[in-house]
């Protein structure tokens, strides 16, 4: 029907409640380390994880051997999600593992590097 307006629920009254709390973005409440994306990889993946607080932190690769292979990050950072990319051009395919450490948190995860 062309009679009827065509922002008609625009016009209309509507109770959008009072906003009680809003929550602070971009600083995380707790510490987080994802799985890296992609995995399987080839040749590069990256890591993402989140820190509640600024601090030192270390991000390191090693093979399936338990060597260390490269470290990624070993810096001072500020609280919030941060990235890391590996390039893998120079290592052979197999399993290896990330360890990251803020603070007295340490976490390892396991990836898959396929060439």
């Amino acid at each position: 029907d062309q009679t009827e307006p065509k922002y008609h629920l625009v016009d209309e009254p509507y109770d959008y409640g009072t906003v009680t709390a809003v929550a602070e973005e971009g600083k995380p409440e707790a510490f987080a380390l994802n799985q890296n994306y992609p995995n399987p990889f080839n040749p590069y993946t990256s890591i993402e994880y989140r820190i509640p607080a600024n601090g030192n932190t270390r991000l390191e690769i090693y093979n399936s051997s338990g060597q260390l292979i490269e470290v990624l990050v070993n810096d001072y950072q500020n609280a919030g999600s941060h990235m890391a990319v590996w390039n893998t051009s120079s290592h052979s395919s197999g399993t290896y593992f990330y360890r990251f450490r803020f603070g007295s948190v340490t976490e390892t995860k396991k990836m898959t590097l396929l060439k």
